[in-house]
C-alpha cells in the first residue's frame, strides 16, 4: 500500500494544517513503533513498544499502548502472589515486563501553556512532574527519503546530550512528532539518535472527525516530584532494583528456597541504564 491512510486523511493532508488549525471537531491519532537499546554494550537487543500520539487543538498526549497490557499482567501476578516470580522472569528477559521501566512514560502537553506533565512509573510506584517545553533548534538538509509513501526531508537537532536525525513530510504539514520532538514544517515520520539506541517509526496516521476530549491522566496515588528528582530515583532503581522495591513497596520481597541466594543476586543485579535524555 503506497500510503497508510485511514478515513479522510488523504483529503485533509492536502490542506494546509498548521499546529493551531486543527478543527475543534478533529483529533489526530498517530501510531509510532518505538525501539530502545537499553544496554549500550548490546545495542542489537532492543525493547519494542507501540506508542500512540493523540492531538487536538488544545492538548496532546503521547503514551505507551504496550505498557497498558504489561500493567495488567503485573497486577494479575500481584493479585495471585506471584509478583516476585514475575519480576525475576523479567530480569532474566523471559517476558517483556521490564520494557515499561524504559518506556513507561506518558507525556500530556498543554499547547497554549507550552507545558508538559510527565507521568512515569517504576514498578508499582507512580510519579508525575511538570516541565516547560524547550524549543528545538533544527537544521534542515536537502537529503530526502520515502516513508509510508510520503516524500520526507532530513533534519537534525541536539536534544539533552544526544544528536537526533528526523525525517518529516511537508505533505502532512502538521507541527508534530514523537516524544518531545516537534517544530518542523511537517509531521515527523521517522526519528532516531545517531547511534540508533532510540528509534521512532510512524506506522499509521488517522484523523478522527469527532470531538474527542484528551483527558489529563489522573494524579491520584502518584508522587509529585521534579524532573531532576525523578531521574535520580530512576537511576537508583536501575542500580539495585531489589533495594528499590523493598524501600517503596508495601510488599517485602525475600527470596526463599534452595535457590534463594541466586534469586537475591539476580534481583540485586543492576539493570542496564540508558536514558533518552542524558542531560
Amino acid at each position: 500500500m503506497k500510503r497508510i491512510v485511514i478515513g479522510l486523511l488523504l483529503i485533509c493532508a492536502n490542506k494546509v494544517i498548521a499546529q493551531k488549525m486543527i478543527a475543534d471537531t478533529e483529533t489526530l491519532r498517530i501510531s509510532y513503533n518505538v525501539s530502545v537499546s537499553n544496554d549500550t554494550t548490546r545495542p542489537y537487543k532492543k525493547a519494542q513498544n507501540l506508542f500512540l500520539l493523540l492531538k487536538n487543538n488544545q492538548h496532546s498526549i503521547f503514551f505507551n499502548y504496550t505498557k497498558f497490557k504489561e500493567d495488567s499482567l503485573f497486577q494479575e501476578a500481584l493479585s495471585k502472589g506471584m509478583a516476585e516470580e514475575f519480576i525475576k522472569n523479567s530480569l532474566k528477559g523471559n517476558n517483556t515486563g521490564l520494557s515499561s521501566l524504559y518506556l513507561g512514560y506518558t507525556l500530556f502537553y498543554d499547547i497554549q501553556q507550552h507545558l508538559y506533565t510527565v507521568y512515569d512509573q517504576l514498578f508499582s510506584q507512580k510519579y508525575f512532574y511538570t516541565e516547560k517545553e524547550e524549543p528545538l533548534i533544527w537544521q534542515i538538509s536537502s537529503d530526502t527519503a520515502n516513508f509510508l509513501g510520503y516524500l520526507c526531508q532530513k533534519a537534525t537537532t541536539r536534544f539533552h546530550g544526544r544528536n537526533f536525525i528526523a525525517y518529516f513530510s511537508t505533505e502532512i504539514p502538521i507541527n508534530e512528532g514523537p516524544y518531545k520532538f516537534k517544530g518542523l514544517p511537517g509531521l515527523i515520520l521517522k526519528l532516531s539518535d545517531e547511534k540508533n539506541y532510540f528509534e521512532f517509526a510512524c506506522s499509521s496516521i488517522e484523523i478522527l472527525h469527532t470531538a474527542t476530549k484528551i483527558e489529563r491522566p489522573s494524579q491520584l496515588n502518584r508522587i509529585k516530584t521534579t524532573k531532576q528528582e525523578f531521574s535520580q530515583v530512576q537511576k537508583i532503581m536501575f542500580e539495585n532494583p531489589f533495594n528499590y522495591l523493598n524501600a517503596t513497596s508495601t510488599l517485602k520481597f525475600a527470596p526463599t528456597g534452595p535457590n534463594a541466594e541466586l534469586a537475591q543476586k539476580r534481583l540485586s543485579t543492576p539493570i542496564p541504564y540508558n536514558p533518552l535524555e542524558l542531560e
